[in-house]
């Protein structure tokens, strides 16, 4: 019966992404691909008389936004998350790693994740260095300490709970003590190198300059705008849905997941539908001749965190685990409600920079592509 479901499950999954995608590639195909037929066509004399669309915001496309080292670093942690995900399903789908094994999972990502710390630095310091960012410091110290930062406050005040309630839960000292080593001691300065690395290297020439006074935006309702950051957001949790409800529902239960090959599928359905996402998002923006794209392209995708976390509210009520409440206090709701909070971060964020990634190899490319006098 699992298994059925599971199919399902993945016919549902490939529809939605398949959908999410063919629509990526008439924007791209049709209408971007007549946008640059268009501008190709112009010759010098009338290429600025000419000059309409999201040609015109050739002198802002690559302007720094606001809150530009926050930005840096969600994409740096998702990046790193996106690598944590799909090598522990890899692994898991070669029979490397058994749920049957307690903690091997769990260990496993967390190896994972230290390894890959050099990734976050990295990843968040190119984006950081690409359009000449200033406050390198500032960025090194928030992509080392953020994410991790989080896990490890919520992890220490969770045991710290437990231990106070004399609950054997509680994680014993020299494990808690071997974690905090390999944070400080293993992650933090992997983290550290790959912002140096980052920062050190080269920055990538981008296709046009951005001019000194910026060009006047027209007011967009705020509607519109929150409808781009959060709608886009349905579409790529519900590529998840299916196989999110199978997952909460053998942890609940205390039962095994086995069916890593659905799993691996499904993410990479994910990840298309959420590179699919920032595409059309960024275009959809540019033709309204609106440079903020940055934080659009990422809240758009990152959104469906939200809607994680929705979701495992409403598997709280209808799974009786508001039972949770009766037999172990509220440190239980607690417990609940903090991971699945975590886990809902975690996601928005991988979704997120997984877009961005998209949407900023996107814009590069459109205005690349188009001679801009």
């Amino acid at each position: 019966e699992q298994r059925r479901v599971q199919w399902l499950a993945l016919i549902n999954s490939s529809a939605i992404a398949f959908t999410i995608t063919l629509l990526c590639a008439v924007v791209l195909m049709r209408t971007v691909y007549l946008d640059f037929a268009r501008y190709s066509g112009v010759s010098d004399e009338d290429d600025i008389s000419v000059e309409s669309g999201w040609k015109l915001l050739h002198g802002d496309v690559f302007r720094i936004p606001v809150l530009f080292e926050l930005l840096c670093v969600f994409v740096g942690s998702g990046t790193q998350l996106s690598v944590v995900a799909a090598a522990t399903i890899v692994f898991a789908l070669l029979g490397l790693v058994s749920p049957a094994s307690r903690g091997s999972l769990l260990s496993m990502a967390l190896f994972f994740w230290t390894m890959s710390s050099f990734v976050c630095g990295l990843s968040a310091s190119k984006l950081y260095n690409s359009v000449g960012g200033v406050n390198r410091r500032t960025l090194s110290v928030w992509s080392a300490l953020f994410l991790s930062g989080i896990i490890a406050t919520l992890f220490l005040f969770l045991n710290l709970v437990l231990r106070f309630l004399h609950s054997t839960s509680a994680v014993p000292i020299f494990s808690l003590t071997l974690l905090i080593f390999v944070w400080f001691g293993v992650s933090v300065p992997l983290n550290l190198a790959g912002s140096y690395v980052g920062l050190k290297r080269p920055a990538a020439e981008l296709p046009v300059k951005t001019h000194t006074v910026p060009r006047e935006i027209t007011d967009t309702s705020k509607l519109v705008d929150i409808g781009y950051a959060v709608l886009p957001g349905a579409a790529i949790f519900a590529v998840v849905l299916v196989q999110l409800s199978l997952i909460l529902n053998s942890i609940w239960s205390g039962s095994f997941f086995y069916m890593f090959g659905f799993l691996f599928v499904t993410f990479v359905l994910l990840v298309f539908a959420s590179l699919s996402i920032g595409m059309i998002v960024t275009y959809l923006r540019m033709v309204q001749l609106n440079y903020h794209w940055w934080w659009m392209a990422f809240l758009s995708a990152a959104s469906s965190g939200l809607y994680l976390l929705l979701y495992c509210c409403v598997f709280f009520v209808r799974s009786r685990a508001y039972q949770l409440g009766e037999r172990g206090g509220l440190i239980s709701l607690l417990i609940y409600f903090s991971y699945t909070s975590l886990m809902a971060l975690c996601f928005g964020l991988l979704s997120g920079a997984m877009s961005f990634h998209a949407a900023f190899w996107f814009a590069k490319n459109m205005f690349a592509a188009v001679h801009v006098k």
